[in-house]
């Protein structure tokens, strides 16, 4: 037993120094850091901080896989700060989780420890039972590096009654096998035989459950494979079926005609006579009918123009009416206007008759007065001669 502890821990110790191995970058891994350097600058400065860590996470995880552990680092605290600023607990856990487990890949037990340590106060206060197994399994790994055994066997035993109230196989493997690995280190040979025992009762019972799931699966395979086969085998003889119908369907269609064919043949001539003046008879029906619907289309015609005409003659009387009284209206408005120009020239007949009479009395007074005024000088004139003389002869 004490030779499996030994190759046990053999194991971890080579998968630690095998695991800092750095290697170098692909063309594949170093584009894809570009570009989500690129992304990330972006959404920074957009201020999109949860976009932006995920990229950064992304870039970490690259360095990560290949051992650059610095790089790895610094972008992981780039992350943790933007998470920080966002109060997200689950993706600050998840960074604090990985940065003490890059750090312990470094050797740098005390800073992994921190890193851990946070962790846990963060699974804890959100109650994550499987997040809390794990942060407390992986600081007994740093305990164990740091030789504070006492410390590595209460955070498993922890990590134990926790894995036992979920009643979870692998995580309670997980800490039996860590308790007989730590104290053994301790030097408590008793105590890790019986943990190693437990460690061992597990991991068989673990792997006969894998293995009797592995023939599970095998039958449950083998039972698919059967019910395909079974399937398959349906669907053939459902094709046969359906072939054996087609076949039976087109004998039936077969004979069907042939009677068909015996029939017409045996057809006598009368029945033919008889069907010829049936469809005659029918044909004639047909004929009537559209003659008569031809006749009923004609007499709506005719009716609608009867109609339409009746309708304009109307309308042409009662305009030819209203049309003669205006008429007549308008010849009794014009012989009013003819009588009275008629009344009119009467009147100025008589007065150019009136006219004329003034004028002659006018003449008449002018003549006399003229011959009056002659009469007037001409005695005025003669006394004038009259006085001249006198007047000459003294």
């Amino acid at each position: 037993m004490k030779k499996n502890i030994f190759i046990f821990i053999l194991m971890v110790y080579s998968m630690i120094v095998f695991s800092q191995q750095e290697y170098p970058l692909s063309r594949q891994d170093s584009a894809l850091i570009i570009k989500y350097l690129a992304s990330f600058e972006e959404k920074d400065s957009l201020g999109r901080l949860k976009e932006a860590s995920d990229n950064l996470n992304s870039i970490a995880m690259i360095y990560w896989e290949h051992n650059h552990f610095t790089d790895a680092t610094f972008y992981y605290t780039e992350s943790l700060i933007r998470n920080e600023k966002l109060d997200n607990e689950n993706a600050i856990a998840m960074i604090n989780s990985n940065l003490a487990l890059i750090n312990a890949d470094m050797g740098n037990y005390e800073k992994a420890l921190t890193y851990f340590e946070k962790t846990l106060a963060s699974r804890v206060a959100n109650k994550e039972t499987t997040g809390i197994i794990a942060a407390l399994i992986n600081m007994s790994v740093v305990y164990n590096n740091l030789k504070l055994y006492d410390n590595s066997i209460s955070a498993l035993t922890e990590a134990l009654d926790y894995a036992r109230e979920l009643n979870v196989p692998e995580q309670m493997r997980s800490c039996y096998g860590m308790l007989a690995e730590t104290y053994e280190k301790k030097g408590d040979t008793k105590n890790s035989l019986y943990y190693f025992d437990y460690y061992k009762s597990f991991h068989e019972m673990i792997q006969d459950q894998k293995i009797a799931r592995v023939g599970e699966e095998l039958e449950n395979e083998k039972l698919k494979v059967l019910l395909t086969e079974e399937e398959k085998q349906k669907k053939e003889l459902e094709l046969r079926i359906a072939d054996l119908e087609i076949r039976n369907k087109k004998k039936e269609l077969e004979v069907s005609n042939t009677t068909n064919e015996t029939l017409i043949q045996n057809f006598s001539r009368q029945e033919l006579e008889f069907e010829y003046f049936r469809k005659e008879k029918q044909l004639n029906e047909i004929l009537n009918l559209q003659e008569i619907q031809q006749r009923k289309k004609i007499q709506t015609i005719i009716l609608t123009i009867t109609f339409s005409l009746i309708l304009i003659l109307v309308i042409g009387i009662y305009g030819y009416t209203n049309k003669r009284k205006d008429n007549k209206k308008l010849i009794y408005q014009n012989q009013q206007i003819l009588a009275q120009g008629e009344k009119i020239m009467q009147q100025n007949t008589e007065l150019e008759y009136a006219k004329s009479k003034i004028e002659k009395i006018n003449e008449k007074l002018v003549s006399s007065i003229n011959y009056a005024k002659f009469i007037q000088v001409s005695t005025l004139n003669k006394k004038s001669f009259l006085n001249t003389a006198s007047f000459i002869t003294a």
